[in-house]
């Protein structure tokens, strides 16, 4: 009699946690023009994974197992505080555009019982944030804080297969 045992997994993980900022601050500013404190990020995060498992024999078993995660949590500021600022137009713009990509495959195969198992997640939560106080001397002030889709596709994409089947 003879007997086998396979097994296979895989995990990854993708992280973006930067911090973008872009201010002026207990400053005295003077411009016969526009003014612009503009904060723009745009990150992508991508991970892949894939497992195989392959058993063969009177007896078999086999498993494969993956994990994929893309975690994308940036914090996005632009601010005018305590400051003099003398300017025609005045503005404060904070934007973020994250995606995120992440795709688990699993395979298993054997002659006797066979298992696969994925998962794929995706977190996009960024922090954006815009603001303006001071001593302010303008025609118009602007200010914005967006969380923005992709120039293309989607913002998050997560996919996760497997395959598992018996070979006779």
């Amino acid at each position: 009699l003879s007997a086998s045992l396979s097994g296979g997994g895989a995990s990854a993980s993708a992280s973006i946690t930067t911090s973008t900022r872009a201010f002026i601050e207990s400053s005295t500013v003077t411009v016969t023009g526009d003014l612009l404190v503009d904060a723009r990020l745009v990150a992508t995060a991508v991970a892949r994974v894939d497992s195989t498992a392959a058993s063969f024999g009177l007896i078999s078993a086999a498993a494969a197992g993956s994990v994929v995660s893309a975690t994308v949590t940036p914090t996005v500021e632009a601010r005018l505080s305590g400051s003099q600022v003398s300017a025609r137009d005045v503005t404060v713009s904070a934007s973020a555009k994250p995606k995120a990509d992440v795709r688990a495959t699993g395979f298993a195969v054997s002659s006797g019982v066979s298992v696969g198992v994925s998962r794929a997640t995706v977190t996009l939560s960024p922090v954006v944030t815009a603001s303006a106080g001071g001593t302010l001397t303008l025609r118009h002030l602007t200010v914005t804080a967006s969380h923005l889709l992709p120039d293309s596709g989607a913002s998050a994409n997560a996919y996760a297969g497997t395959c598992s089947g018996r070979q006779l």
